[in-house]
């Protein structure tokens, strides 16, 4: 059951990623640093979920020690935007609600016993 949710959290987050980038022609008229930095949010959800699914498809030790790092940052990140933005919008709300339990499950993973990679 909690490999189902991951997988599907992990299947959000990078929908999500994939939603920010589209949507960014709708958000900005022209092509300047804010139409990038709003694309590279988007690309960086998009990454970050590809990490957190190789981590959910495979059970290696350095994969989720680094997503769990990488799930770290990108919640500081959002808490960071969040506190500058001075209000929870709708999609700051779930971006931080998916963060979290990415986090959650990337740090139950390191408990978990790692796949031998030696032959």
């Amino acid at each position: 059951m909690k490999r189902k949710l991951d997988f599907g959290v992990t299947f959000l987050l990078i929908v999500l990623g994939i939603g920010h980038t589209v949507l960014a022609p709708l958000f900005y008229s022209e092509f300047n640093m804010d139409y990038l930095w709003f694309t590279g949010t988007g690309l960086g959800f998009v990454f970050l979920g590809c990490l957190n699914l190789s981590r959910v498809m495979t059970n290696q030790g350095i994969i989720n020690t680094m997503t769990s790092l990488c799930n770290l940052l990108a919640l500081i990140f959002i808490c960071c935007f969040i506190w500058l933005e001075g209000s929870l919008a709708p999609q700051g709300l779930l971006s931080l609600i998916v963060l979290l339990m990415l986090l959650l499950f990337s740090l139950t993973s390191l408990a978990r016993p790692v796949k031998s990679t030696s032959k």
